[in-house]
């Protein structure tokens, strides 16, 4: 199975609303947002550290451009980057601790080293 990593551009509600970009990916026929990645030991693979459904957002779709998915609406960084509350998340989908790994993309990181 081929993994692919896509990109959106969320707003990040905290203190401060904060328009960033981030990691999409497709888990058994979900999309998920990927705040944080955890790079595996060998170097070549990585990790999602947390995952947030795309299926409760609101979003639009640009299949084939850089940024393929912007939400509508600000995400939580509780959501997003911290520790989850005990008593939920809302209506957001959150997923931690998983399984999956995901090539490395060195070829973005080797083309930042060249220039």
């Amino acid at each position: 199975m081929r993994k692919i990593v896509r990109k959106a551009v969320i707003i990040e509600a905290s203190v401060f609303e904060l328009a960033t970009e981030m990691d999409v990916i497709e888990v058994d026929r979900q999309l998920w947002l990927v705040p944080q990645w955890i790079p595996n030991p060998n170097g070549m693979t990585k990790r999602p550290e947390r995952m947030v459904s795309l299926e409760t957002t609101v979003y639009t779709r640009h299949p084939g451009a850089h940024v393929e998915f912007v939400l509508h609406n600000p995400v939580p960084r509780s959501v997003l980057r911290d520790p989850l509350p005990t008593i939920g998340t809302g209506s957001y989908i959150v997923r931690e601790h998983l399984d999956l790994e995901f090539p490395i993309d060195t070829t973005a990181a080797a083309s930042l080293t060249q220039h």
